[in-house]
């Protein structure tokens, strides 16, 4: 005996996993910016205003450029992205070999 699940506890399903990838990514983010300010002081005690400007090299300085910005955003947002392409990618597999 098979049960059909209706189309509205699908829709609530759908809605509550964005809603808890959104909360997941707003915490993740917020703990990066918290790391990244952190991390500015702990590496210079002595010059706590040079940081790290581009986390993909160990160049340090007290000015950062908008690609220093933007390759701080890239990684700080890759994992929550990451997270959401999988997630839909078995969503996607999942209800595709149901039919």
């Amino acid at each position: 005996m098979t049960t059909t699940v209706p189309a509205s506890t699908r829709a609530n399903w759908k809605r509550r996993l964005l809603l808890a990838w959104i909360v997941a990514s707003l915490v993740w983010l917020g703990g990066w910016l918290v790391y990244i300010a952190l991390s500015c002081g702990a590496e210079a005690p002595d010059e706590p205003e040079l940081c790290y400007t581009n986390l993909f090299s160990d160049a340090m300085s007290s000015r950062f450029t908008i690609g220093d910005y933007a390759s701080i955003a890239l990684s700080g947002a890759a994992i929550p992205l990451a997270v959401l392409l999988i997630g839909a990618a078995v969503w996607w597999a999942v209800n595709r070999s149901r039919t």
